[in-house]
């Protein structure tokens, strides 16, 4: 994880260094790449001659080959989606690649002239890396790479953590399993959004930091620096979700009375906005403020209990829907009820997105509302569970009050939306260690069951994805692939044939877009 992120610092640094020099093109970008894998090979020569690469899959359980098995089918099955699908998300056709294809024909990553100011002032990193992938002339779908690469990268994070809290092998393939069938998951490994990418970055800032708590080495306090420092530049909520994990590292380092040691905090949080320079620079040039435009549709609008009771339960609902009409209406109706005893508004314009009336989204294999229902009821109940005997538990139950602050706090500081379960996958993640540990002190029979179960319960979102369907009668292996570009937005296929077609009539090869 540390090789990831001085890899993702890396793509930063060729990103803002060329563009000063409106030189972020094809062979500029090439010779960085070519010269620093020349680099890594000379250097990495001697250790790789006496490097002995030791699988030990004979030492593999048969429980714990079943376990890998599942892993490694859904890691194919959605890196094969990454790879043959084409980019139809709505987010990305409006401003994440949109914004890709302007930083390449500029030759650099300066903002210029668009009414879509999301293309300019939200967090550029992801986008850094798609377009240093198109640069070098990989296939449009490289795109969904950048996501399908942070789930994997995910998976190694969670097996990491589940060994720092002290699970066993079985227990680090378990919490993998965990993670790799969750429903939202799935979804965005396969897309050009962000939200798997800021999960990565945060889960290897939360490793690190656990790993400063152990061992306290400057190495760890750069990862820890970068990696916080890659999350802020790849998704803004990451400020919310660091703040748990980073107070609890202070407190320690003040209950251990090593106040020296709060020097690596100081360092930590200048690594991380130094690696966000060149971005707060172009925001505070063009809209006087370091993070962009205004935040008032995404931000509360007050901070009273009632606001965070009401976005608790609307976040809560977005992993409740089920497939029944019936059953998610009488959830609604529940859930107003309850909130109408509490004197809470479930309309309240204050911490509601655009002023959008609540409403219980149904169970979905839709990118942006899809939720996580069976490890949202089964992570509760292992939350309970655990928590009956906190002193036995003690480190794992301070990581899940951690994760359970950072989303309290996520939910009294975030406005709801529609799609706010995607907002929820660094959550879900993060929670995957305590699952695999919970899960591992099962009886082996039942822990095999469960592993199966979860990779039943994942196979809709496999299969049916609604953006890049494997099965039914419109699908990625026989829908045209101009058709796929639209499959958000149907009714607005024929105007861009009819426009494409009168450009290629008129035999126009430099064409201006006024928007």
């Amino acid at each position: 994880m540390i090789a990831a992120c001085f890899t993702g610092v890396l793509i930063t640094l060729i990103t803002e260094i060329l563009s000063l020099f409106n030189a972020f093109s094809f062979f500029p970008v090439l010779y960085c790449w070519s010269g620093l894998v020349v680099i890594a090979f000379i250097t990495a020569l001697p250790g790789l001659k006496t490097l002995k690469v030791r699988l030990g899959w004979r030492e593999f359980s048969r429980d714990e080959k079943i376990f890998f098995a599942v892993i490694a089918t859904v890691i194919i099955i959605t890196g094969l989606t990454a790879l043959m699908s084409v980019t139809n998300s709505w987010d990305s056709m409006t401003y994440h690649l949109a914004r890709v294809e302007h930083w390449i024909q500029n030759k650099t990553v300066a903002y210029y002239p668009t009414n879509i100011k999301r293309q300019l002032y939200y967090c550029p990193w992801a986008e850094y890396a798609i377009a240093q992938l198109w640069i070098l002339r990989a296939p449009e779908s490289s795109a969904n790479w950048v996501q399908w690469t942070a789930m994997l990268g995910s998976m190694t994070g969670v097996s990491l953590i589940a060994r720092q809290l002290g699970a066993s092998r079985r227990g680090q393939l378990l919490a993998c399993l965990a993670a790799v069938t969750l429903p939202i998951g799935i979804v965005q490994s396969v897309c050009t959004q962000t939200d798997y990418v800021v999960t990565f970055w945060l889960v290897c800032f939360v490793s690190f930091l656990i790993e400063l708590r152990r061992t306290f080495r400057k190495l760890y306090i750069v990862a820890a620096g970068l990696s916080l420092g890659l999350a802020l530049l790849t998704k803004g909520y990451s400020y919310i979700f660091m703040v748990p994990f980073l107070a609890w590292f202070i407190i320690g380092i003040i209950g251990s009375g090593r106040f020296k040691r709060l020097g690596a905090v100081l360092a930590i949080i200048i690594l991380a906005l130094a690696l966000n320079a060149g971005y707060y620079h172009r925001n505070f040039q063009t809209f006087h403020s370091f993070t962009g435009g205004s935040k008032n549709d995404l931000v509360n609008a007050s901070f009273d209990y009632k606001v965070l009771f009401g976005n608790l339960l609307r976040n809560a609902s977005a992993h409740l829907g089920t497939p029944s009409e019936k059953v998610n209406h009488l959830l609604e109706k529940t859930e107003f009820g309850l909130s109408n005893l509490l004197h809470i508004n479930l309309n309240d314009p204050r911490a509601i997105f655009y002023d959008r009336p609540f409403a219980m989204v149904s169970m979905s294999q839709e990118e942006n509302t899809t939720g996580n229902m069976v490890h949202f009821f089964g992570f509760g109940l292992i939350l309970i569970l655990l928590c009956r005997r906190p002193r036995q538990n003690k480190e794992l139950c301070i990581y899940m009050l951690l994760i359970c602050s950072a989303a309290v706090l996520f939910c009294w500081i975030v406005r709801w939306q529609p799609w706010i379960s995607r907002f929820h996958l660094v959550l879900f993640i993060l929670f995957c260690p305590a699952c695999g540990i919970f899960i591992e002190r099962m009886p082996k029979k039942y822990s095999i069951f469960l592993g199966v179960m979860l990779f039943i319960g994942a196979l809709p979102w496999l299969f049916f994805n609604w953006e890049h369907p494997w099965l039914g009668p419109l699908n990625i292996w026989n829908q045209p692939i101009v058709d796929q570009y639209f499959r958000k937005k149907e009714t607005i296929e024929k105007s861009y044939k009819m426009a494409t077609s009168q450009i290629q009539a008129l035999n126009c090869h430099q064409v201006v877009i006024i928007i």
